[in-house]
């Protein structure tokens, strides 16, 4: 079995070990308020919030303790509408039938559009400033061959990866275990979820999974450990989609974008050899 194969096991049972933590079911609770918008709806998100993590209608960030900041503007999605009517089956019972006849426009604020009650947390930032990550950022600034900004960006999210610009931004100040791990999410963002990428049918959990699972594979493959932030993120996300089920039907994605990415900073960092993963 090689490296990556390894390594993507060890991330299915990180992700179980999440499960079967305390703070699990806090995370449980806060998390069945946020719906799991169709593939459809997370691109209409990204679109106009790039680095949008939690998002929610103005009523229910506040049942959840928190308010939208005066001034901020809404993400626009669309909500399907739903007609109900009563039909006669084939046994004259009465049978409550649901079709669809169109859509509205409803608008969802990012968690980084409110203020107050802090949620509960799964990941830990990595605060790290090893020597293996400052060679990575360096390595991955020079293989991602798209921009890279570093910014001062709002709320809680590290980075993101804007689709319709095709560009990466990455948080400003992050010690470097955590901007080299960012990077490496980003870069899968940018190489698996583009618009020209065929992600029909994927959630948004599916999409982070992939690009967090990848970061955890090829960060560990060079020697630098994510856990404390890719565990709890990929449980996270994955626990909308049947949890270490999609962390195991992902997992040939996660494997063949590692190979793809390791590749590559191995051709930089050591062009006079070849990868071993």
């Amino acid at each position: 079995m090689d490296k990556v194969q390894v390594l993507v096991d060890k991330l299915e049972q990180g992700v179980l070990a999440v499960y079967s933590g305390d703070k699990w079911r806090e995370v449980l609770e806060v998390q069945s308020r946020f719906h799991n918008y169709s593939f459809s709806n997370v691109m209409l998100i990204l679109m106009q919030c790039p680095h949008a993590s939690h998002v929610a209608g103005f009523n229910t960030w506040k049942q959840l303790g928190r308010h939208v900041v005066r001034g901020e503007k809404a993400i626009q999605i669309l909500a399907p509408m739903i007609c109900k009517k009563v039909e006669i089956n084939e046994d004259g019972a009465e049978v409550e039938k649901s079709s669809l006849y169109g859509f509205r426009v409803v608008n969802v604020f990012d968690v980084s559009q409110t203020a107050g009650k802090e949620l509960p947390r799964l990941t830990t930032e990595l605060d790290g400033n090893s020597t293996m990550a400052t060679e990575l950022i360096e390595a991955l600034i020079n293989v991602i061959q798209i921009p890279v900004e570093f910014d001062d960006i709002a709320g809680g999210a590290k980075g993101y990866y804007s689709p319709g610009e095709h560009r990466i931004a990455i948080k400003a100040g992050m010690a470097a275990d955590q901007t080299a791990k960012t990077l490496i999410h980003e870069f899968t963002h940018s190489l698996l979820h583009n618009v020209d990428s065929d992600n029909k049918g994927k959630t948004r959990g599916q999409i982070e999974a992939e690009a967090e699972g990848t970061a955890f594979v090829v960060a560990s493959y060079f020697g630098l450990d994510t856990s404390n932030y890719s565990f709890g993120y990929v449980a996270g996300w994955a626990s909308q989609d049947g949890g270490t089920e999609l962390v195991r039907s992902i997992g040939t994605t996660i494997q063949r974008t590692a190979h793809q990415v390791i590749a590559a900073l191995e051709a930089y960092l050591h062009p006079d050899s070849k990868a071993s993963a």
